[in-house]
């Protein structure tokens, strides 16, 4: 329970930072490069987390594999302690990466759509004939 308190705490802060700094800007030609900014800052971080989890995933999915072919032809080797171990630490490292994302993912998503907010306000406060 602690550890999702302090990765939804880690996000909430993330968000009042944009807001606080959204909420100081004055300038227009400001809040449209630093909404920019902030979009392509949340479109790197989502590529490299799904980067990360895929291939922390299929690199499991191939020691499987190979954990799998290594049973068949009774391979003794498998079974030694240091090897065991650390396809148990494997596991555990992509089931940690896997329970991280989604805090992640979610605090991503709300900084991207207030970056686009601000990226249309600016816009649209520009041209005087286009009215929301």
């Amino acid at each position: 329970m602690w550890k999702w308190g302090w990765r939804i705490g880690a996000q909430v802060l993330r968000v009042a930072i944009v807001l606080v700094i959204f909420a100081n800007l004055r300038d227009r030609h400001d809040a449209l490069i630093i909404g920019i900014l902030g979009v392509l800052y949340t479109v790197i971080r989502t590529i490299g987390i799904g980067i990360s989890t895929m291939l922390s995933n299929f690199a499991l999915y191939i020691q499987s594999e190979f954990n799998l072919l290594s049973r068949h032809i009774a391979d003794d080797y498998f079974e030694s302690g240091d090897r065991a171990d650390l396809w148990r630490e494997a596991k555990q490292m992509v089931a940690e990466l896997n329970e991280n994302t989604p805090p992640m993912q979610v605090g991503l998503g709300i900084i991207s759509l207030i970056c686009w907010y601000e990226i249309f306000s600016s816009v649209f406060n520009w041209w005087p004939w286009v009215s929301l």
